[in-house]
């Protein structure tokens, strides 16, 4: 099964690819639901194509006052703030791991 990646960097340099290796292998086989990883200035956002609010409302638990979940139409959309030093490639595995971690399947 092909996912779609999208990931942009705010600026793109040597961890660009790290990211991608990241997000590939996170998200292969489609088990978190989550089809993009972006991130502008200390905001990370994660796309999601399929959601579960449990595992959701748990995963907030674990980022106090720094993780938001906006549901669409089509998609759901995390975004977190990146506290000031963190490494955005580490928040951002570390996020993806923990919610499929949380999701009914895993």
């Amino acid at each position: 099964m092909d996912i779609p990646l999208s990931i942009v960097p705010t600026k793109p340099n040597r961890n660009f690819t790290l990211l991608l290796h990241i997000a590939s292998r996170s998200l292969s086989g489609g088990k978190s639901g989550m089809v993009d990883i972006s991130q502008k200035g200390a905001t990370l956002r994660f796309t999601l194509e399929e959601f579960d609010l449990q595992a959701i409302a748990n995963l907030g638990g674990q980022y106090p006052a720094r993780l938001l979940f906006t549901p669409g139409q089509d998609k759901g959309l995390l975004t977190l703030k990146l506290k000031q030093g963190e490494d955005p490639l580490r928040v951002a595995q570390q996020l993806v791991e923990r919610y499929t971690a949380l999701l009914p399947h895993s």
